[in-house]
C-alpha cells in the first residue's frame, strides 16, 4: 500500500512501507539500500540530504503480477463470452493480485465488442497502470470504469480477441 501523497507522514509509516530496523534512522532508507524491482520510489534520494517528505506516496510494493488464464466460454444468446468468471467458467493460477493491495479478479472476458474486468469490492480508479492479456495491453486510463454494489469494473471496446484463441492458456500481467 502506498504512503499518503500529503498530509502527516511518521516515520512508523516509513518502516511499515519499506521495512527497516530499530530504532528508525532515515539514513537506512536511502534509494540504493532499498529493494530493487518496486512500483513507485518517490523523490527518494540514492544519497545526500534526505527527508520524510521524499517518501510521500512511495510503494514498496512489487511492480507486477502474473498467472495463467485457461480460457472458457459460455454462449448466451447467440454471443460467445470468452475467458474467466469466478465460479462459472474458465479458470486463473492465480485470482489474488497481491501487488495490488490483494485484490481479487472476479472476472475478465472478451465478448466480441469489449473486455471486461471486474475485481472484487469497491475501488478507486487508481493503483495499476495496465493488464496484458496474452500481448495486448490494456490501459487503467483508456478504460471505462464502473462500480456496482459488490464489484468494480473496467471496459475497453475492441472487436479484437485479446486472448488470440477460443481455448487454452494465456498468460495475464497486472502491471502496477
Amino acid at each position: 500500500m502506498a504512503l499518503p501523497s500529503s498530509g502527516s507522514l511518521s516515520l512508523s509509516q516509513i518502516q511499515g512501507e519499506w521495512g527497516g530496523s530499530n530504532p528508525i534512522s532515515l539514513s537506512e532508507y536511502y534509494r540504493g539500500s532499498l529493494p530493487t524491482g518496486r512500483t513507485n520510489y518517490g523523490t527518494i534520494p540514492y544519497s545526500g540530504a534526505i527527508d520524510i517528505g521524499d517518501f510521500y506516496g512511495s510503494n514498496a510494493a512489487v511492480s507486477g503480477w502474473t498467472s495463467t488464464l485457461t480460457i472458457g466460454s459460455i454462449t448466451i444468446l447467440k454471443n460467445t463470452i470468452y475467458g474467466y468468471v469466478q465460479g462459472s467458467y474458465g479458470a486463473l493460477s492465480d485470482t489474488t493480485v497481491n501487488t495490488w493491495g490483494n485484490r481479487t479478479i472476479y472476472s475478465l472476458t472478451w465478448n466480441g465488442t469489449a473486455v471486461f474486468m471486474q475485481i472484487t469490492g469497491i475501488h478507486s480508479n487508481a493503483g495499476w497502470t495496465r493488464i496484458k492479456i496474452h500481448n495486448t495491453n490494456f490501459y487503467r486510463s483508456s478504460g471505462t470504469y464502473s462500480t456496482s454494489s459488490s464489484h468494480t469494473s473496467w471496459q475497453w471496446a475492441t472487436t479484437t480477441n485479446p486472448f488470440a484463441a477460443t481455448s487454452g492458456t494465456r498468460t495475464i500481467q497486472f502491471i502496477i
